[in-house]
């Protein structure tokens, strides 16, 4: 038996990014690809433009929209056909959509599968600090267009092992992701529903270096924001919910040959080579699990 197939039909006026992690966090459960009208799918994944079209396939459709707004033209009919709606918007959407889900919490884009970023607390950030030869306080600065802010491909890495942070912009998503201890002002905790002293440390313009750099020096603090700032990421950014209540409603379960697709990305990310004993040791033992 394979895999369900999830037919995408999506407009231009999206969140691609935060659309592209929701449907690799299906992987699991279904291939998905873009389909036309009359193709074999056993589901939909469709912008509110592309609604009217598939309303007639009596296939499940999951819904996504950015805004409520973008559901204005939609017709009653079409939107009581929805099984499941996914929006990266705040409240009020269940008044349009009521069986939803919310992917990414206010920032669709920091959207992630938090079971491949590693938790890296305080005595660890240090270790590695010192391996690198960082200084034990070490403070990442994002969002103020500093020269010495890390280049794009190297933020994750920075955020992983900086003592602290200090954040104003919508890359405090990736802080929180990393379990970074952070600092930033009212205005971008509030914008990430943050509580002041629980997720991060508030402070104004004039003080954030400071507090940062007294962070720096106090392990308890520390500890306390990443394991809150972590757990505020897996409860709100995290891919892995929304996919599976997407799976779940649309009634998408794996196929037989999926195990072994998941075993051969983490053999990828371990950058074993194709022609490797051990991929052929794991191959057979997947072909003896599939037999009756």
């Amino acid at each position: 038996m394979g895999s369900p197939f999830l037919g995408i039909r999506l407009g231009n006026a999206i969140e691609v990014e935060a659309v592209r992690k929701l449907v690799a966090g299906l992987r699991p459960w279904c291939r998905a690809g873009y389909a036309s009208i009359g193709d074999p799918v056993d589901a939909w994944f469709v912008t509110a433009g592309s609604l009217p079209d598939v309303v007639g396939t009596g296939k499940p459709t999951c819904l996504w929209f950015g805004d409520p707004q973008e559901l204005a033209a939609s017709s009653a009919a079409a939107l009581a056909a929805v099984t499941l709606g996914v929006t990266t918007c705040g409240l009020g959407a269940e008044s349009v959509v009521p069986r939803l889900v919310r992917l990414g919490g206010l920032w669709g884009r920091h959207a992630t599968d938090m079971r491949r970023v590693p938790v890296m607390m305080p005595f660890v950030r240090r270790r590695e600090r010192r391996r690198h030869g960082l200084p034990d306080d070490y403070v990442v600065v994002l969002g103020e267009d500093r020269h010495d802010e890390p280049q794009d491909g190297l933020v994750d890495t920075a955020l992983a092992l900086a003592a602290a942070a200090v954040v104003r912009g919508s890359q405090l998503g990736d802080a929180l992701i990393w379990g970074t201890p952070t600092v930033t002002t009212a205005r971008w905790a509030e914008e990430f529903d943050l509580e002041p002293g629980v997720e991060v440390l508030v402070a104004d313009d004039a003080r954030l270096h400071a507090t940062a750099a007294d962070l720096c020096g106090d392990d308890r603090l520390g500890s306390r924001l990443s394991v809150a700032a972590r757990t505020f990421a897996e409860e709100r950014l995290d891919t892995r919910p929304p996919a599976l209540a997407v799976a779940s409603c649309l009634g998408l379960t794996p196929g037989t040959f999926e195990a072994g697709h998941l075993v051969e990305e983490r053999l990828d990310e371990l950058v074993l080579p194709p022609d490797a004993s051990f991929r052929s040791k794991v191959g057979r033992r997947l072909a003896e699990l599939k037999r009756p």
